[in-house]
């Protein structure tokens, strides 16, 4: 059975689990088909909802499996082209008309010589004043040498 473009609601109304039919890994299923629901909501109010970061292959499924609706316009956005974890603007055509500026930048600089930083320090400094871990994107580490 081929899927034809159609409307959100009227596939979840219909059997998800044929949509979700290529989802390999069942968490990510899981997210996709919180993510459809999104959809379904951002399509039937005419409204712009966003998702949390999400990982790689979440980003790919839902991208994918949205595609496929006439009644719901999609962006994933990372702060810059190659970013790994992105969040997905989900909206109605006539009201998701531009990319929505959804994502902000830190910047966290100091004097690291004496003893260098990982990502997983950033990360769990970052995780250990509360904030969780869907609301970062990708933690980019730039050392500068100075003469």
């Amino acid at each position: 059975m081929a899927l034809r473009r159609c409307h959100v609601a009227e596939a979840i109304r219909g059997d998800v689990d044929f949509l979700l039919k290529g989802v390999g890994d069942q968490a990510v299923a899981k997210e996709v088909k919180q993510i459809l629901e999104m959809a379904r909501r951002a399509a039937s109010r005419r409204e712009v909802l966003h998702t949390d970061f999400l990982t790689p292959p979440i980003v790919k499924e839902s991208v994918s499996v949205l595609g496929k609706f006439v009644d719901v316009k999609i962006v994933s956005q990372g702060g810059y082209p190659e970013a790994e974890r992105c969040r997905i603007s989900i909206g109605h055509p006539d009201v998701l008309t531009s990319d929505p500026d959804i994502v902000a930048a830190l910047s966290i600089t100091g004097d690291f010589g004496f003893q260098p930083c990982s990502h997983g320090d950033f990360l769990g400094a970052i995780l250990g004043t509360g904030i969780s871990r869907e609301k970062l994107g990708d933690i980019l580490i730039q050392v500068s040498s100075f003469d």
